[in-house]
This record gives C-alpha cells, structure tokens and sequence, in this order.
C-alpha cells in the first residue's frame, strides 16, 4: 500500500526483495527514489539471519519492530517499549498542561479532549493491551489536571461523572477501563476487509444489497428518511438511539409500529437508520414514527412475502392509519382584521 512517498508491502523475503529491486529500477522513471538507509524491515527474530542475508548490501535497516502510521508492528517486547514510551510523552504533556490550566482552564480542557485524548483513542484502537498502559496515565489527570480545572480533587464517584459524556452532564474526561476492549473491536470491525472476494462473498454481498429499503415520512413540515437493512435491531434517529429522543415522554410512540408487529410475530431483525428534518419536536416524532412503520411494511415485502406484508399493513392500519398515511392537514394561516385565522377584532358601533 502507498500513502504519499511512503509505502509499505508485506510477504515473503525473497518477493519483497525482488520489489525493492523492481522500485529501485523503474521508480525515478516515475519520481519516485527509493532511499535505502530509511526503509525498515520488520522480520521475527527467528527470520533475521535469512532476512540479512536476502538483503546484504542494500543498507535496509532490519528490525523486530518499529512505529508506522500512528502505531506499532512487531513483537512484545518492541511493542511494550513503544507502549512505555507513549505513556512517558502523554504523562509529560499532560503535567505540563496542568500547569497552564491554572491560569487557562478552558483552554486546557480543550486541549485534553480534543487533542492528548484523541490520540490515546487511537493508539488504544490500533496497539495491543494500550488501555493498561493508561493506568498510569489517570494517576495523573486524577491528581493534576482535575484539580487545576475544578478547583478540587475529586472522588471515585465525581471523577465517574466526569466521564460521562457532555449530553449526560459529564465533563468527557474518559476513564482508561472505558478503553478496554477497543482493540479487540477494531480487529472485529476490519476482519471483513481481510477476507479474500470469493464468488460465495459476492453473491452474499449481492442479495444483502438486495435488503434494503428506503422510505420516507412526513407530518406537517417535518420530513424524516428511514433507511432500513437486515441487521440486529439497532434503530437511530440522527445517529442517536431511541432512548435518547427528545421529548422522552414521546418516546413510546416511535416504538409503536415495533411493537404492534412484534405482537403478532411479524417484526423483521432490521437496523433502521432515520434522518429527520424540518417542523417542531412533536411533528419529527410523528415523521419519524411513520417512515419506521412504512419501513416495516416495505421490507417485510421485498424479504418475505406479499401475504406477510398486507398483513404487517392490516395490523398498522387498524391501530393508527397515520402510522403509514402521510396527515395531509396544515394550520390554517392567519389573516389580516383579526388575531388568527377565524377570529376577529371586537368591534365597537357606538
């Protein structure tokens, strides 16, 4: 793989020298010079005899491990110094922004969050055991960046609350246990991009493309677009779930259509993504309501059949027409001579 003028290719020793040679041939050609004392080969300790003697003569630093894009690739014990050397460098910038939030606070929070946090995100995604790595890491906002913001040191309880995110009433200050398992998830969330296309993943692909629909609601001037796939049931309106949508007390309305079906045994494992638009808070919940019943009925069609899906209408339809009929009323607009639409201004005779 190539990413500007630096490149990086895995295999066997032999293929990866016959490249080395091939790029030092025809890459000038192209601008591109490949420079030997900075290019690294990473090889196991077992293969380093055969890999300086494939590449003797070429000056190609030969290594168990180095850094690369952001992280690490090699054995344990270069990986662990790597993972050392972060927690040095992060734990150094983080007493230093301790003391500038003394005078600065806001600035510092801002810093802490948005600049030394994403980077332990991604370090913790991509590099094996980071989050244990990090333990020592919170000794140090515990102790010195928390009390320079806050003006105290806090609790067990007060520094968990300090973790929950900002629309929960938390500061974003996360905890390093929130980091465990980041990597394990990154492996599960790429292992299908290391799977070879085979004819049987392209047909899979095929009829999976073939399971999705796209409908649409509306309710007043509040249109909501629900994009509806075969999945686990995860349903999220404008990236949030349902147990997240303002007003809670309208919550159980947008559940309305998943439970009706699911009472007679005809709700789909689906994941259904809304985006909604436009109107108040009342007429989003209403549009994004119907998209998910006309969702619900329009993939039951195209996966079962036309018997299930006039039946998953039926059982919407006797509950709540609104929930697949767009509500063609509007407010009357107001007029001139009075204080609404019907309503007139008293008027004296005498």
């Amino acid at each position: 793989k190539w990413y500007a003028d630096d490149g990086s290719v895995s295999g066997d020793l032999n293929s990866i020298k016959d490249l080395f040679d091939e790029l030092q041939d025809i890459g000038p050609a192209f601008g591109y010079y490949v420079n030997p004392p900075k290019c690294q080969l990473i090889v196991k300790d077992r293969h380093k005899t055969k890999a300086e003697t494939v590449f003797n003569g070429t000056n190609v630093e030969i290594v168990s491990g180095t850094r690369v894009l952001g992280s690490h690739i090699g054995d344990e014990n270069t990986c662990t110094e790597y993972r050392d050397q972060c927690v040095k460098t992060y734990t150094a910038q983080l007493q230093k922004l301790s003391r500038f939030a003394k005078t600065s606070p806001q600035n510092a929070y801002a810093c802490l969050t948005k600049g030394v946090q994403s980077k332990m995100t991604f370090l913790s995604r991509t590099t094996p055991n980071m989050a244990q790595a990090f333990q020592n890491i919170e000794e140090t906002v515990q102790n010195d960046i928390l009390p320079s913001i806050t003006g105290f040191i806090p609790k067990k309880e007060e520094r968990e609350l300090f973790s929950l995110p900002l629309r929960q009433g938390g500061l974003n200050i996360i905890l390093p246990d929130d980091k465990n398992g980041d990597y394990e998830w990154s492996i599960s969330v790429s292992n299908p991009l290391n799977k070879p296309e085979t004819a049987e993943n392209v047909q899979q692909q095929i009829i999976m493309s073939q399971h999705v629909v796209q409908v649409f609601g509306r309710k007043k001037t509040s249109t909501a677009v629900a994009h509806c796939k075969t999945g686990t049931g995860m349903i999220r309106v404008n990236g949030r779930p349902l147990d997240m949508v303002e007003p809670q007390c309208m919550q159980l309305k947008l559940l309305e259509p998943i439970r009706l079906l699911n009472s007679v045994n005809l709700y789909p494992k689906v994941d259904i993504r809304v985006r909604v638009n436009g109107g108040g808070q009342i007429s989003k919940i209403y549009a994004v309501r119907q998209a998910i019943g006309k969702a619900l009925v329009a993939y039951t069609g195209k996966v079962a059949d036309e018997n299930k899906k006039q039946m998953a209408r039926k059982q919407l339809i006797m509950y709540d027409k609104s929930l697949l009929v767009a509500d063609p009323r509007r407010r009357e607009p107001k007029k001139f001579g009075g204080p609404g639409a019907r309503a007139r201004y008293q008027k004296s005779y005498r």
